[in-house]
């Protein structure tokens, strides 16, 4: 089995299967849990299963030391065609300070009108614009 390979865990597996279904209707869901609790697994799932429908993602990890204002003005989000929906999976986003959660939220990268539906996982959030 090479590292890219998920073992099959029913529970895991329709939740990411019911987030993908979510998304790929620009719906948004809420998955929490608490640290340790699978979200990242759950967030691995669902990228894995944007990949197969051919929906662009890209991943902004909230786990790092430092101002993340800069990291968000960097990010360009998922590279797609002009018109073409993309997923941001936002992972470890409870593990920002409360006064920076905001920005992650109303990011102009991560908070497109209308189309944009997210997955927040615990520690991961998901999102179509």
């Amino acid at each position: 089995m090479d590292t890219g390979t998920l073992i099959p865990l029913p529970v895991f597996d329709a939740v990411a299967q019911t987030a993908v279904e979510f998304l790929l209707q620009g719906k948004s869901v809420a998955i929490v849990g608490p640290p340790g609790a699978g979200a990242t697994s759950v967030a691995s799932r669902v990228q894995q299963k944007l990949s197969i429908a051919k929906l662009p993602c890209a991943i902004f990890d909230c786990a790092t030391d430092g101002d993340i204002a800069p990291r968000l003005t960097e990010f360009t989000g998922p590279k797609r065609e002009p018109g073409e929906n993309g997923v941001i999976l936002i992972g470890h986003a409870s593990s920002l300070p409360s006064a920076e959660l905001p920005l992650v939220v109303v990011s102009p990268v991560t908070s497109k009108p209308a189309s944009w539906g997210r997955i927040k996982t615990g520690h991961s959030e998901a999102g179509i614009s």
